[in-house]
């Protein structure tokens, strides 16, 4: 069972549980993209390199390009992702709250692209 549908909407409206969510989505993405970056550069933010000291990350030309290719990859699913959960979230109203609910539940925004999940909301929105 999803842990996003054994909330206690009793205790705490809706839609302040989902800005919480979303919120903590956005949280845990910036963590993940901050920890890839450190990843490809080859830092351990418990590790500070002295200024004079070279920041070991790429060990040869073929590593660093798969490197890069996967980081670019990673990135651009954690920018898309972000900017579904902050579409969302800016459209996030009383009216809505049970629909971006149900988006967020197993993740199912992630089959839309910007612009779909934009008219997805809408016309939910009209139908309510």
């Amino acid at each position: 069972m999803n842990s996003l549908t054994t909330i206690d909407l009793d205790n705490q409206p809706l839609i302040e549980q989902i800005y919480g969510i979303i919120d903590t989505k956005i949280q845990y993405i910036d963590y993940q993209t901050n920890r890839m970056v450190n990843n490809l550069i080859g830092f351990d933010i418990n590790d500070v390199p002295e200024p004079d000291q070279e920041v070991a990350g790429f060990d040869n030309a073929d590593n660093a390009h798969t490197n890069c290719d996967s980081f670019l990859t990673q990135l651009e699913q954690h920018s898309k992702t972000k900017r579904l959960l902050l579409l969302m979230r800016s459209y996030l109203s009383e009216l809505n709250a049970r629909i971006i609910f149900e988006l967020l539940s197993n993740d199912q925004f992630r089959q839309f692209e910007e612009k779909g999940l934009k008219m997805h909301l809408e016309l939910r929105m009209k139908d309510r």
